[in-house]
């Protein structure tokens, strides 16, 4: 087990014991005849610690060792992470130090290898452009589309000019039953000479080694965030961060492991400029052609939970199929809570891009105009009818504004009254929920950020990481 998780997991179990000397933590550390260190899970038998870390195992259980004395001598247990440090160092991270080894192209070069993404050594030509509007290869573009949407191809020194802002951690977004322990990003920005500001996105998810102990299988990942948070090197945080993203920390695999990239990962990009903004979503899919090697390529895909704003108005069957779906939405969407509510719409309701529908973003005008037709109002009662079944006091219309948040745009751009006395918070006047001034300068966050969504953040990783076996 790598040395940042390996010590976070032995605090996390001597933090549990309430004092002995032999702890949880101490019993999972032993000594095996060979000079061997091997870590136990709690559940699942015993592992053998990866090569190399024996001192660093063994460090860890004098750390345990150590910590579970001074509680048996009636020590205090070492003091919970700040609030402050918990957003800045586990949270979102924007400290340049932190992020100096998280490169464009590194990050792009490890993504295209291993099995499931071939790397593309051609740029393709001009003309196979043409014909696959699309389509871009995972390697050689620059991040930056062009007037036509297409990724133009990106010289060595281009990488330059796209920098990390921010990695931000999704534990929150963990699968149902904790499959998988989150999603992470790394949000990446350049400037264009017409001063628009493009961010890049990259996410995947953190498979649960364990996914049998659920919420458990997860704690130690929470406990390494949190042990994070306490660290006060930035030459340390960096370290262990690069080793969780890139190498991996056993039993867990690195975060940009191109296999799950290959399964879960996504590219996002959001266009900020005086114009609307522009929202694209790419993923990883394999290509065969017959008498061709197979290539991996990022495919332009529908953006999530972006239905085409004219389905809640039109009469058409294809219309109709997705008010049956949307209607399936409508008790998780009447949550009463801004963080928890949530609509998760098939795709094939959604746009791709957002440049030709109008309007884009806006569910309730194409709703109202609905109400004409008896189409609008049977489906504005079906709305109504499953509220209340729900139990919920709020309007269909507040429903349809809950939708509207749950998209792009609505998460970037919308704010006020959601029903209930819910407000929803709103992002920088700009739409960004992470502005960065100038590539040189802070990075500031969202009063939705600061005020609404990390506080929830932060008790879901407190709660995780003292989470136990049931």
């Amino acid at each position: 087990m790598s040395p940042g998780l390996q010590n976070a997991t032995a605090l996390r179990h001597v933090y549990k014991s309430g004092g002995g000397v032999v702890t949880a933590a101490a019993r999972s550390f032993a000594h095996i005849p060979g000079g061997r260190i091997y870590g136990h899970d709690g559940r699942s038998g015993m592992w053998p610690a990866s090569a190399g870390s024996t001192s660093y195992s063994r460090r860890g259980a004098i750390l345990a060792l150590c910590v579970a004395s001074l509680l048996s001598l009636g020590g205090s247990r070492p003091p919970e992470p700040s609030i402050a440090s918990l957003r800045a160092r586990a949270l979102i991270i924007t400290d340049s130090e932190t992020l100096a080894p998280f490169t464009f192209d590194r990050v792009m070069a490890l993504l295209s290898s291993g099995e499931s993404a071939a790397w593309v050594d051609a740029l393709l030509s001009d003309s196979f452009r043409t014909q696959r509007p699309n389509v871009m290869p995972l390697a050689g573009f620059i991040a930056d589309p062009d007037e036509d949407g297409y990724w133009r191809p990106a010289g060595r020194s281009d990488w330059s000019h796209v920098k990390l802002i921010a990695i931000v951690n999704r534990f929150d977004l963990a699968a149902p039953h904790y499959r998988h322990c989150g999603e992470y990003r790394l949000i990446f920005t350049r400037r264009t000479e017409q001063a628009v500001r493009l961010h890049i996105a990259v996410g995947t998810v953190l498979p649960n080694p364990h996914p049998e102990r659920g919420k458990a299988g997860c704690a130690d990942v929470a406990a390494f965030w949190q042990d994070l948070a306490r660290t006060e090197s930035a030459g340390t945080r960096r370290d262990r961060l690069e080793r969780f993203f890139f190498a991996g920390m056993t039993p867990f695999r690195a975060v940009l492991d191109p296999r799950d990239f290959a399964e879960s990962g996504r590219i996002r990009t959001s266009e900020i400029s005086s114009a609307r903004p522009r929202f694209r979503q790419f993923e990883l899919q394999r290509e065969c052609a017959s008498g061709r090697p197979c290539v991996a390529r990022l495919i332009r895909v529908p953006l999530d939970n972006m239905p085409d704003a004219d389905l809640f108005a039109a009469d058409s069957s294809r219309a109709r199929a997705f008010r049956r779906e949307f209607l399936g939405q409508v008790a998780s969407l009447a949550i009463f809570d801004v963080n928890r509510y949530s609509m998760s719409v098939d795709r094939a309701y959604s746009v791709t891009d957002t440049d030709g529908v109008i309007p884009p973003f806006n569910y309730r005008l194409p709703f109202r105009r609905s109400l004409a037709s008896p189409g609008g109002r049977e489906f504005r009662e079906q709305i109504a009818d499953e509220l209340k079944k729900a139990g919920s006091g709020l309007t269909p219309e507040n429903i349809i504004d809950r939708a509207e948040t749950q998209n792009c745009a609505g998460c970037h751009g919308k704010r006020g009254p959601v029903g209930d006395g819910l407000i929803f918070p709103k992002a920088f006047d700009s739409g960004e929920h992470l502005s960065d001034e100038s590539l040189v300068g802070s990075v500031r966050v969202s009063p939705a950020l600061e005020e609404v969504y990390l506080p929830y953040r932060i008790r879901l990783l407190t709660e995780c990481s003292a989470a136990e076996d049931q």
